[in-house]
């Protein structure tokens, strides 16, 4: 997952970057439309962003389960647990 991660913001960050070449250069030349003929960077950003969201998201409730069944298992209840789950973001 940190593989997928770490691609994910990789394909952000050079559509970001595609995505702001093409307003300098339409600035620069209006005529050219290169903001029209890259959309498909901005709605790729887009998706790798709410992807690298959602892996996000998961992998921290994933490791929130896995405390809360580390601590079920060794006897201990999730309110005598040294790390609460705020503290863990």
């Amino acid at each position: 997952m940190v593989q997928m991660k770490t691609v994910l913001f990789h394909i952000a960050v050079i559509c970001g970057f595609v995505c702001a070449v093409a307003k300098i250069l339409d600035w620069y030349n209006p005529y050219m439309d290169f903001g029209g003929h890259l959309a498909w960077a901005g709605m790729t950003g887009c998706v790798a962003v709410f992807l690298f969201g959602v892996l996000s998201i998961s992998g921290i409730i994933q490791r929130d389960l896995e405390m809360k069944r580390t601590c079920h298992r060794n006897g201990m209840h999730h309110h005598h647990m040294k790390t609460h789950y705020h503290q863990v973001v």
